[in-house]
């Protein structure tokens, strides 16, 4: 059994740093490049092995599962990080807003909202929806067969949260 350290906890990952371990230090719209012609090895999307033949289906490729598909099958990104593509929508700590300004050094979302972010694409979603870049937002309450989580050991995030909460 492991022990969290002091001051640190699990949480769902900002969105920002959903986005910084998706690139994995790259600058395009997938962790491999900007085209989607490898996804089915890096990612879980509605290609040709879906069978709800949907309008957006990829007939071309075939990543081999028609739904969820277990962790881990596919190829990780340059920072050993598997199915940060596709698979399920992952839920980020963040609530839906638009992001201001250009060249944000981690920006986080608004204190309150109706709708969280999620990223990453799911099994049932055209490939542009399982980019590095693409936001999707839910209310929290949602549930669906194509959305998950990821967490994260982190300690600034949720301790400076409940500073300021218990400072006013």
């Amino acid at each position: 059994m492991y022990a969290v350290p002091e001051g640190y906890e699990y949480r769902l990952p900002t969105e920002a740093e959903w986005e910084y371990c998706c690139r994995a230090g790259t600058e395009t719209s997938f962790s491999f490049g900007n085209t989607n012609d490898e996804l089915f090895k890096y990612g879980n999307y509605c290609d040709k092995s879906n069978t709800n033949k949907l309008a957006h289906q990829d007939r071309q490729h075939n990543d081999g599962n028609d739904k969820t598909a277990m962790v881990g099958q596919y190829q990780p990104n340059a920072w050993d990080i598997c199915d940060m593509h596709g698979n399920v929508w992952e839920w980020c700590y963040d609530w839906y807003g638009d992001i201001k300004g250009k060249n944000l050094e981690n920006p986080t979302g608004g204190k309150s909202g109706s709708s969280k972010v999620n990223r990453g694409g799911a099994w049932d979603e055209p490939s542009d929806k399982c980019t590095s870049f693409y936001r999707g937002f839910d209310s929290p309450e949602s549930l669906y067969d194509n959305m998950g989580f990821r967490v994260v050991l982190a300690h600034e995030l949720v301790t400076d949260v409940k500073k300021s909460i218990s400072a006013k």
